[in-house]
């Protein structure tokens, strides 16, 4: 089996609390969690099926009075080893960052300042829309667990230095870049 994030952050939730897919597909999503560590809602299917059928984790079927019939996933042993593994196969790793705006940012001296500034316009923008969020997220009291806390802040103080560096690189852009008149 793979070094899969996605597993790492699925057995974590499970051996967490033991929960459904749909159930842990729609706590990713409600907390935009799903978004920061890039794991989309048919990978998280997807994920607990291959580690249902690899022994790490163990359903039970589960069915309450109003709500239809649900499989509640709850590790074993061998699922919390495998945690453990990828758990420490991750912290070993040397951390990579990608941001696909880069293209822009490699592409733009290509264009005439007049096209270019407003793409980077857009790009500060959107940074700074990122902002607005995060600091939305981190004043909603008790909604948050110490973990999603932890990486909300952490993408807010990224999302701080990058608008920092895209003032630094705007600024060098204009003194740069020719008129295209």
């Amino acid at each position: 089996m793979t070094y899969s994030v996605i597993n790492l952050i699925l057995l974590g939730q499970v051996i967490r609390k033991p929960v459904s897919a749909y159930d842990l597909a729609h706590l990713l999503d409600q907390h935009n969690l799903s978004a920061m560590v890039r794991i989309s809602k048919p990978a998280i299917y997807s994920n607990i099926r291959k580690l249902l059928e690899r022994g790490y984790l163990e359903g039970r079927i589960t069915k309450t009075r109003r709500r239809p019939e649900k499989r509640v996933c709850y590790p074993t042993d061998r699922g919390r080893a495998r945690f453990q593994e990828l758990l420490a196969h991750f912290a070993a790793q040397p951390v990579k960052y990608h941001f696909d705006f880069n293209a822009l940012i490699i592409s733009v001296s290509q264009l005439p300042r007049e096209v270019g500034e407003p793409l980077l316009e857009q790009l500060r923008s959107g940074l700074e829309e990122q902002r607005r969020l995060l600091q939305g997220r981190l004043r909603e009291p008790g909604e948050l667990s110490f973990a999603g806390r932890s990486v909300i802040r952490q993408q807010y103080l990224l999302n701080e230095a990058l608008l920092k560096w895209l003032r630094e690189f705007r600024g060098e852009y204009r003194t740069r870049m020719r008129s295209s008149i």
